[in-house]
């Protein structure tokens, strides 16, 4: 654990030393004291300060011999003493001597390079030093390399002594003569002990400042002796030309820095980090600070390269350089990129100092890479705003990132951008050449450019703005504007589309510039596509010339479909500070009604506005607010037509026009007009790209959150709500207070049952009066229904004999024309008919029984009710002379309502008197009714005879007929069957052309089939499928080999996945193209393998590739070194079997290598490179030549991915006469280097193709 705060005074600490301070021996006076401290012993001091009181401490000392990891020796003495009321430490012999030169020689140096060097053992030399620290020490800063033996812990004088195991764990701090705790005070935070066993990944080291003073720092590494072989050698000097392994100070604030530690084999390292102290403007002064010993048991092959950055300076964030140069920064050293971007500002360090003219620090800014090259310019986006300069960095890619700022050509500062672990949309969106744009950096600045403009951003401050929304609304304030307004200053936009070129183009009226109540403007915009766009404001005071105001670089990545309308196109004659409050959309739907409104800022120069429609020529005026004069409100409804009556969709459109007070007229806005679908279309397109921006932010907004809740976990924190939780949260409230409102609900219904429930009492008799007139009612309903009953029986029988009718005439003629089927079906509908005239005589009789019934019914209910009535109407009468006895309220009520109940009763008597006499009447007609059935349903008898004779004579007219059907249907069975085993042949020959000539010919024939035929037909339709399969993947393959693109493979076997679901193909059918599509499978994922190959760097200096082409005759392995690299680059082995001929293809290898490109090279050449390259000694080429040994790697490199990208049967060494056919070599170039080399003119066999 780290040093614990010193309490000073032994009264504050609650804790006293076992021995009496005032009774100890003066400084220097025990007899126990080591010959070295006997001769410091200063006999002055004790005569001239008096006795002090002192102790005399043995324990362990980490000095110059120690080393993080390994125990501190015992057997050093020192002193503490107690002065001016508190105690102190005295060390007089660190005091007086330092130790020179010492090195235990337990670790091996590795420098910036990565070069390894010995671990060498050196005694050192001791000399005479002074070093003031070690006088009067505070206890907490001695306890780092000072600690007594066990039974004296306590006199380490601090709160909480530490044991000596964890003194042993402190890390190893500073040297043995330096003054580094005097003037550095730092505290390491993640890692408190001096040991970290790293886990596989990079190391973070935390280090925090507590003095105000800011600090640069350095990182020395070393590895342990045991670890020192020549493998680790080149292995660590390989990591170092990759990356650096450990990483410049990054400040992530302002007194905190990281280190990261990235090992480059594994092994034992010690990491000392240095401390630089800025003492004046040219000098500076450092010494190692803290040392870690490091235990990494595996290497770590890091993805995520971090960049070095600007060699001049140290460290990454707001430090000492940014400072020196009077500039700070609220931003951390490492910048995490959000969707791939990250900003910063840079502001002066002075807080007093204000821009002028002259003065505006003007700072520039160039983007690293991981590899610490240059990126384009236009990934960094730069503006200036009063005391600012601001930066926009968009990430290529996810990885680390170096932002370097310049003054005057001059590094200040630098940072680091995280952009790892984001979603980046910096490949899909980039940035453009500014310089094709027109200098954005002045974005910002050109506002002040109009000489004392008074229009204020009061929404968007800075010029760029990042949306995935389809409109961007934006909002102007004007100084001095008064409530109506400032008609003073006009605003206007124009919007232009960027390319990716950088190019710019007009996108049309994609914004809209209104005036706002009080004074302002509010400008709308927006984009038809996802992309990068400029939105250029100009300005003009009392009608005065356009000038400049602001430039808005606007970068949308919603999710835009296109679909955006338009704004409407105002007039030149647009008045200042009027605004369009609907419609915003520039197209109109034909017959659809639309609400306009505006707002004019002069109303009272105004007369009238007028919507004029061009398409008929009708005019409509627009109405005034009567309470806001300068607000026109009205409709439209664009015409389909013309004024006569002609058709012209697409011409013309609707106009808003206004008319002074002299007369002139002048257009205002101008709308264009669309049919009613188009419109509903576009409308859809818009909700639907809204549904997918809400969408996709609300997926952003869980996954911030989900990453903030992980960081929380891991610092104890309560996690942050997810939008499940809420919405489940939400959903909880909601049920509370619907069960709340339902107990409520239920306690009301309990009140108002229990005050019906007294009504119910009073009004009981008056409800049996009630349910005697319901009874009578229902009689009569019942002799009312007989009644009916009766009328549509008696409409059955007439509807049968009708139907009886017509089909004994259908029969007839059926039989005439010979249709058997139709004469019977006929005969037997008119037997059915006369069975159901029968039937519905015989219901008719019984209704008309029922009928007479039910009036009699009807009468003796109607007698009882009038009877019940009678008697309600006494109790009601009863209760009602009881209720005004009583004089209860809640009593009269009821008896009212009784009385009430009564009056309807005899209200429904009434009705059911009536519905009884009408009953009888309908009785008496029924009889009649019945009577006319019966007579009926006899005709239809005599009509079903007469359909049974023509069905019989039809029937034998049909014989023949089956016959001659029957001797038809046997000829098609022959040649159905001679076209089955036509087709049994076509499946076992797998021919496609005659299976599909058997499908064809059986197709006329398919609906007549049997069930076993018909799946015949279906299998030989997806074998025919199988097959065309087939073809087209081997004819696939075959393209692809030969053009090196899987592009028309790859959609092939997309194509063929997508389509297994909906063909159902049996195991044989998948058979014949399983193997072919197994092929093209493995084929692309090759072609992918190639794809994903890295470029390897070739790290050589121009200088010794200049002395390697200046070789007359090299070695023979430099030579077959350069053989075989050039044989990657695609030239003939032949080609290069002399030296002569390679040196003038060296002349542009740097450029021939980075435009190689991996995938494009045949397995079979990199497998002969490979075979070259394994007969040379790595340490022989290395000793030989620098760029040969460059050669080397890169190849080695090179080839190796290669092979691991392809197959064990694909990458085998290429003969001469198969690089002839691969390379493309003709006859002649072969016979002539052939005679070059050897003098024989040879004819070669070989025809490439």
């Amino acid at each position: 654990m780290p040093p614990l705060r010193t309490c000073r005074l032994l009264a504050g600490t609650g804790r006293t030393p076992k021995a009496n301070p005032c009774a100890l021996l003066p400084w220097g006076c025990d007899r126990g004291l080591t010959a070295y401290s006997r001769r410091l012993r200063p006999p002055s001091v004790v005569s001239n300060c008096g006795k002090v009181p002192n102790k005399k401490l043995y324990g362990y000392k980490k000095g110059a011999n120690s080393d993080s990891g390994v125990k501190a020796e015992l057997g050093g003495c020192w002193f503490a003493c107690y002065v001016e009321g508190e105690w102190r430490f005295v060390d007089p012999h660190w005091g007086a001597t330092a130790v020179m030169n010492h090195d235990s020689g337990r670790y091996g140096s590795i420098d910036d390079k990565g070069r390894v060097s010995s671990a060498r053992e050196q005694k050192g030399q001791s000399v005479f030093h002074r070093d003031e620290f070690y006088f009067l020490t505070d206890p907490e800063r001695l306890i780092t390399n000072h600690c007594p033996q066990q039974h004296d812990l306590e006199w380490q004088l601090l709160a909480r002594p530490l044991s000596i195991e964890e003194f042993e764990l402190l890390p190893h701090y500073f040297g043995g003569f330096a003054k580094e705790m005097e003037f550095y005070d730092l505290e390491p935070i993640n890692y408190p002990y001096n040991v970290i066993v790293a886990k596989p990944g990079p190391v973070e080291i935390l280090l925090k400042e507590r003095a105000v003073e800011q600090y640069k720092y350095s990182g020395q590494l070393k590895i342990h002796k045991k670890h020192i072989s020549s493998e680790s050698k080149t292995a660590i000097l390989s990591a170092y030309q990759e990356k650096a392994c450990i990483s410049k100070g990054i400040r992530v604030s302002k007194d905190t820095v990281k280190f990261i530690f990235e090992p480059p084999y594994p092994g034992q390292y010690a990491l000392e980090i240095m401390l630089w102290r800025q003492v004046s403007e040219v000098t500076l002064t450092g010494c190692k600070f803290l040392t870690y010993t490091i235990h990494c048991p595996q290497n770590w092959e890091s993805v995520d390269v971090i960049p070095e950055g600007q060699e001049d300076l140290r460290e990454f964030g707001p430090g000492q350089d940014l400072q020196r140069a009077g500039l700070t920064s609220e931003a951390p050293g490492e910048l995490k990129a959000g969707d791939g971007e990250a900003s910063l500002e840079i502001a002066p360090l002075q807080e007093d100092e204000r821009p002028s003219s002259g003065h505006l620090r003007n700072l520039t800014c160039q983007a690293l890479g991981p590899d610490n090259k240059p990126l384009p310019t236009g990934s960094v986006l730069v503006w200036r705003d009063d005391r600012r300069n601001a930066f926009l960095f968009l990430a290529p890619d996810s990885g680390y990132y170096a932002l370097v700022l310049y003054e005057n050509s001059r590094p200040v500062g630098q940072f680091l951008v995280d952009a790892s672990s984001e979603a980046k949309d910096g490949a899909s969106f980039p940035l453009p050449d500014w310089s094709r744009v027109g200098g954005l950096g002045l974005a910002a600045a050109s506002k002040a450019d109009g000489g004392g403009c008074r229009l204020v951003p009061l929404s968007h401050q800075t010029p760029y703005v990042r949306t995935e929304e389809f409109e961007l609304a934006m909002r102007f304030g004007v100084d001095g504007a008064g409530e109506e307004g400032d008609a003073g200053i006009d605003l206007k936009s124009e919007m232009l589309g960027i390319g990716a070129d950088g190019g710019t183009e007009s996108v049309g009226d994609y914004s809209l510039v209104s005036g706002v109540e009080g004074g302002g403007f509010e400008v709308r915009c927006r984009f038809p596509r996802a992309g990068h766009y400029l939105l250029r404001l100009s300005f003009r005071e009392s009608g005065g010339d356009w000038r400049p105001y602001f430039t808005y670089f606007v970068r949308a990545v919603g999710q835009l479909d296109g679909s955006a309308s338009a704004f409407p196109s105002l007039g030149a004659d647009w008045p200042v500070g009027g605004a369009l409050i609907e419609p915003l959309d520039r197209t109109l739907s034909v017959g659809q009604p639309t609400p306009i409104r505006l707002r004019l800022a002069d109303a009272a120069a105004i007369g009238s506005v007028e919507v004029v429609d061009e398409r008929s020529g009708s005019r409509e005026p627009l109405s005034r607010d009567p309470q806001d004069p300068r607000l026109w409100f009205g409709s439209v409804t664009p015409s389909a037509s013309t004024a006569d009556g002609t058709n012209a969709a697409g011409s013309g459109g609707v106009t808003v026009v206004s008319r002074v007070n002299d007369g002139a007229e002048t257009q205002l806005v101008k709308f264009d007009v669309e049919s009613e679908s188009s419109s509903e279309a576009k409308a859809a397109a818009l909700r639907e790209a809204q549904e997918l921006n809400e969408r996709r932010r609300v997926a952003e907004e869980n996954r911030q959150r989900k990453r903030e809740n992980r960081r929380r976990r891991e610092e104890g924190l309560e996690p942050l709500p997810t939008q499940d939780s809420l919405k489940k949260l939400a959903e909880a409230e909601a049920a509370a207070k619907a069960a709340a409102e339902a107990e409520a609900a239920a306690k009301a219904n309990a009140a108002s049952d229990k005050t019906f429930e007294r009504v119910e009492v009073a009004s009981k008799k008056s409800t049996e009066s009630k349910t005697a007139s319901n009874e009578a009612m229902k009689a009569a309903s019942r002799a009312e229904s007989a009644g009916q009953a009766v009328t549509t029986a008696g409409a059955a029988v007439e509807a049968a004999v009708q139907s009886a009718t017509e089909a004994a005439r259908t029969a007839a003629e059926a039989a005439k024309s010979g249709e058997v089927k139709k004469a019977a079906k006929a005969a037997k509908l008119a037997e059915a008919a006369a069975l159901e005239a029968k039937s519905a005589a015989q219901t008719a009789a019984s209704a008309a029984t029922d009928a007479r019934t039910a009036a009699k019914a009807s009468a003796e209910a109607e007698q009882k009710a009038k009877t019940a009535a009678d008697a309600a109407r006494n109790e009601a009468d009863q209760a009602a002379v009881e209720a005004e006895k009583s004089g209860n309220d809640e009593t009269k009520k009821a008896a009212q309502n009784a009385a009430t109940l009564v009056d309807e009763a005899q209200a429904k008597l009434k009705t059911s008197k009536e519905a009884s006499e009408k009953a009888a009447a309908e009785a008496d007609a029924a009889s009649k009714k019945a009577a006319k059935a019966s007579s009926d349903s006899e005709a239809a008898s005599k009509s079903s005879a007469e359909a049974n004779a023509a069905a019989t004579t039809a029937a034998e007219a049909a014989a023949a007929a089956k016959a001659a059907e029957a001797e038809a249907a046997a000829a098609a069975k022959e040649e159905v069957k001679l076209l089955i085993s036509q087709l049994d042949e076509a499946l076992l020959s797998r021919k496609v052309v005659q299976l599909r000539k058997a499908i064809k010919a059986l197709e006329p024939h398919e609906f007549g089939l049997h069930r076993y035929h018909e799946t015949k037909l279906r299998e030989a339709r997806l074998t025919l499928t199988a097959l065309q399969n087939r073809k087209d993947i081997r004819d696939a393959m075959a393209d692809a080999q030969r053009a090196r693109s899987t592009d028309r493979l790859r959609a092939l076997v997309h194509r063929l996945e997508a389509e297994a679901e909906s063909q159902p193909l049996t195991e044989a059918q998948l058979a014949l193209f399983r193997e072919d599509l197994r092929l093209a499978r493995e084929a692309i994922q090759r072609d992918d393998k190639l794809k994903r190959i890295p470029s390897h760097r070739l790290e050589m200096s121009p200088k010794s590739l200049s002395e390697l082409r200046q070789y007359s005759r090299p070695v023979e392995t430099v030579h077959r070194t350069v053989q075989a690299l050039l044989l990657l680059l695609g030239y003939y082995e032949k080609r290069t079997r002399k030296w002569p001929r390679c040196q003038p293809l060296l002349k542009s290898i740097n450029k021939s290598v980075a435009d190689f490109q991996p995938r494009f090279v045949d397995p079979r050449i990199a497998a002969r490179s490979s075979e070259i390259l394994g007969s040379i000694d790595k340490r022989e080429i290395a000793l030989q030549s620098a760029a040969a040994f460059a050669f080397y790697e890169w190849a080695v490199k090179t080839a190796n991915s290669i092979k691991e990208a392809s197959t064990p049967e694909t990458f085998v060494p290429a003969s001469m006469r198969q690089q002839i056919q691969i390379l493309g070599v003709t006859e002649e170039e072969d016979a002539t280097w052939d005679f070059d080399d050897e003098g024989i003119r040879r004819r070669s066999s070989v025809v490439p193709k």
